[in-house]
């Protein structure tokens, strides 16, 4: 008697768990809906989540696994990148047990994700160590397959095209780290042009820096009062020491110059 009524208890509370994971995952994919009723509805799962780890029941590490992807998309739509980075950690000991058959659209999605956010925070050499641990199919994925394509355009400094694909996410969700990517690059070109000019226009750095219009380029400038200065409708740079401006140059030269000509000249190119 006892032991049927474990296993009906059982029963119970694995019932429960997928009613209140098919809700939350519902209530999660609504773009209206609450954002502290999804996150209220998600930390009861997790909770149950945490008493069952290590189950080996198929039924409810498939529907965990679930509930933790639309957690990761939850806590993007919360701009909320720890809680992003835990639950994805979380999910890899999913995933390193999931076979290509068994790969869901959702789990694409939050891979590529993770792509992105290793490129936003410009570590690159994780991007790559993570890029190494997923299949073919995964990588051919559209998500995937978008952070490894704007990866490349990082690394060959073609930012035009950075700034064309930063207006083509494949899913909204990635316009979050989009946005977390592009001062990332400002930073990388803000910190070489000093070394790589004399001067520029303001035109010409409004396209290198992917600014909207010349009035965001004044807190750069003011940021770099040091080597830049503003001089009407052209930005001088202040001559680095010689050792420190060969090395910049090198570094940048290969990467800016001949993506700068065509932003000077302000020519929408797709190569």
């Amino acid at each position: 008697i006892n032991a049927e009524y474990g296993t009906n208890t059982q029963l119970k509370k694995r019932m429960s768990f997928s009613q209140q994971a098919s809700e939350f995952i519902a209530l999660a994919k609504k773009e209206d809906s609450s954002l502290d009723k999804c996150l209220d509805m998600l930390n009861e799962l997790k909770l149950k989540i945490a008493e069952q780890a290590g189950s080996t029941d198929a039924s409810f590490v498939a529907t965990a696994r679930d509930v933790l992807e639309h957690a990761a998309l939850l806590s993007v739509r919360a701009e909320d990148v720890d809680a992003f980075d835990r639950t994805v950690a979380q999910l890899q000991g999913y995933y390193s047990t999931t076979d290509d058959s068994d790969v869901t659209p959702s789990q694409a999605t939050v891979l590529g994700l993770s792509l992105m956010r290793l490129l936003a925070a410009n570590k690159i050499a994780e991007f790559h160590s993570e890029l190494e641990l997923l299949s073919a199919s995964v990588r051919a994925s559209e998500p995937v397959s978008y952070a490894m394509s704007l990866e490349r355009l990082v690394l060959e400094g073609n930012y035009h095209r950075v700034r064309v694909a930063a207006r083509q996410v494949p899913e909204p969700s990635f316009a979050f780290f989009v946005r977390l990517l592009l001062p990332t690059i400002r930073r990388e070109v803000a910190s070489c042009v000093a070394a790589a000019y004399d001067s520029l226009s303001k035109a010409a750095l409004v396209e290198m820096l992917m600014l909207d219009n010349v009035a965001e380029l004044a807190p750069i400038v003011a940021e770099h009062a040091d080597t830049w200065r503003d001089d009407g409708d052209v930005i001088r740079f202040t001559r680095v020491a010689d050792s420190a401006r060969s090395s910049d140059v090198t570094r940048v030269a290969p990467r800016l110059i001949e993506q700068t000509i065509d932003y000077a000249l302000a020519v929408e190119r797709i190569v």
